[in-house]
């Protein structure tokens, strides 16, 4: 099961990659094309790759912070488990009877 997650895995984040790239080479190359006007299909296939960039940025971002926020999870709990635990009376076990 987990092979095939992580198979799904790799092949959309190869597809959003790809996706990113001919984006930016359609908008690179097609920069200074011969516009024809209001209703030019090369304008409308830019302002396409934009949005396609913009979200792509925005999801890139929420997947960046959450995989932080997993690595400073992780970090945390590798920290405490490594013999710095917080020394309290009762993880010394001593008795208070004074």
């Amino acid at each position: 099961m987990k092979k095939s997650i992580r198979r799904m895995a790799v092949l959309f984040a190869a597809l959003f990659v790809v996706a990113m790239v001919t984006s930016v080479l359609f908008i690179a190359l097609e920069a200074e094309h011969d516009c024809i006007g209001e209703d030019c299909p090369v304008c409308l296939q830019i302002a396409v790759c934009h949005s396609i960039l913009n979200l792509s940025a925005g999801a890139a971002g929420i997947v960046l912070l959450a995989a932080f926020r997993r690595w400073i999870a992780s970090s945390k709990t590798l920290f405490l488990s490594k013999g710095s635990k917080i020394q309290s009376p009762i993880r010394l076990k001593v008795k208070l009877l004074n």
